[in-house]
């Protein structure tokens, strides 16, 4: 219960001593990764020996399986779908999704929802996901978004952001193409 109040201190303390964004992500992706493996009553990944950051991540097939949890920060709710027993071993090549694409794509508990990508983690690949609907994010193994869009349960619905779509449609709306009337 204490960890989440002190990743939260961390990361702000960070924040004000302008340390660069990759070393913030690469610190707290680790924190998050071993407080999940903590929840989980698992081992935390260790990373393999001579491990180089230029290798891509595969999870271990064996015992891996989508699991689900959630984090609580305050009023703040992180909701986690991720393969339980997986150890990743370098970067992971997120290929079928990227930041700023609208995914419908379905949780554990097979409940639709479509979300935009915030952000997607260099190193494990992992999906933020939100929705301004949503009272909480979505945290998104990348093995789960890819499976689910190979088997047609999750799709990639826009690649442009809601206000350019409606930008030029204004745009394209004008008084000479005889589509608005003068009020």
């Amino acid at each position: 219960s204490v960890l989440p109040r002190m990743l939260q201190t961390l990361s702000l303390g960070m924040q004000r001593i302008a340390l660069p964004e990759a070393a913030r992500g690469e610190f707290l992706d680790t924190c998050f990764a071993l407080q999940t493996a903590a929840m989980r009553g698992a081992a935390a990944p260790a990373p393999a020996a001579g491990e180089s950051p230029e290798t891509f991540a595969t999870p271990q097939a064996a015992s891996v399986v989508p699991a689900s949890s959630e984090l609580r920060i305050g009023t703040q709710l992180l909701r986690i779908f991720d393969l339980a027993g997986s150890r990743m071993t370098g970067r992971y090549r997120q290929a079928l999704v990227r930041t700023g694409d609208w995914v419908a794509f379905r949780m554990a508990d097979d409940q639709p929802l479509c979300g935009r990508v915030c952000n997607i983690s260099k190193d494990s690949g992992k999906l933020l996901l939100a929705n301004p609907d949503w009272d909480f994010a979505v945290l998104l193994h990348p093995a789960i978004i890819e499976t689910q869009i190979r088997e047609g349960k999750a799709r990639v619905n826009s690649r442009v952001s809601l206000f350019n779509a409606a930008a030029e449609q204004a745009l394209h709306r004008t008084p000479e193409s005889g589509q608005v009337r003068p009020s």
